[in-house]
């Protein structure tokens, strides 16, 4: 058996053993079925769902040809297609080493003034905000242009000032639904995918925790502006 052969049915090996583990199937259930199932709860699997299938009749090929004459030899570029399917299958990355750790949080009891400078400084539109180590809610500029709103004299200026109206004051008025998504520590990057698709955030804003708790600790954070980035994680 030739190298290329050795190394392409090596990979797609394990692939098929991985796929029967992560459905809790035995060994008698046939590869394409697989396949058919797993894309049903896999992002990465239903992305590759056509690649995967080729990569089943090739298999098929090499296995059930008659005789002992070479018929065929899967290509460089289909053994490095495979090997990474199984990479990533087997191997999803960790949601964690992928995203902004830097969250930038406030306290309830800070004033508008104070956020706005703080927003302004990071250049952000939105900005979660914390009573202690819970969770109280978050400020968008939303929220910011509904108080003004309503806080405006008919000569335009503001009726109070934004020193004093502090952020819980706010977030108790307009924030009357959770905009934010939490997530665990342990998520890998298609979890994550496929809760952004099931559970989307109203303003596509995700926090990570240690197990996804609205009051613990945040650890990372995920914007729209990140999308991208993760979803190309589904390439090959």
């Amino acid at each position: 058996m030739d190298h290329m052969t050795e190394t392409f049915l090596e990979h797609f090996n394990q692939l098929e053993s991985a796929l029967k583990t992560k459905l809790r199937k035995n060994n008698h259930v046939p590869y394409s079925v697989l396949v058919h199932e797993a894309s049903l709860k896999d992002v990465f699997i239903r992305k590759h769902k056509s690649i995967l299938n080729s990569l089943g009749d090739l298999r098929n090929v090499l296995v059930h040809g008659e005789g002992n004459d070479i018929i065929a030899i899967p290509s460089e570029a289909a053994v490095n297609t495979l090997i990474t399917i199984v990479e990533k299958y087997t191997k999803p990355s960790p949601l964690y080493n992928k995203i902004n750790h830097k969250v930038v949080r406030t306290q309830s009891d800070r004033s508008l003034a104070d956020a706005l400078i703080l927003m302004r400084k990071h250049d952000y539109t939105k900005i979660p905000v914390y009573k202690g180590q819970a969770y109280m809610g978050l400020l968008s500029g939303n929220i910011v242009a509904r108080w003004m709103a309503s806080n405006i004299s008919a000569d335009g200026e503001i009726r109070e000032s934004l020193k004093k109206v502090t952020l819980e004051t706010l977030l108790t008025l307009y924030e009357k639904t959770d905009t934010v998504v939490f997530i665990p520590k342990d998520m890998d990057i298609f979890d994550f995918i496929k809760l952004s698709r099931k559970k989307k955030s109203k303003l596509s804003l995700y926090i990570m925790t240690q197990s996804g708790d609205r009051n613990e600790k945040p650890l990372g954070i995920i914007t729209a502006y990140d999308y991208p980035r993760l979803l190309h994680e589904l390439e090959l």
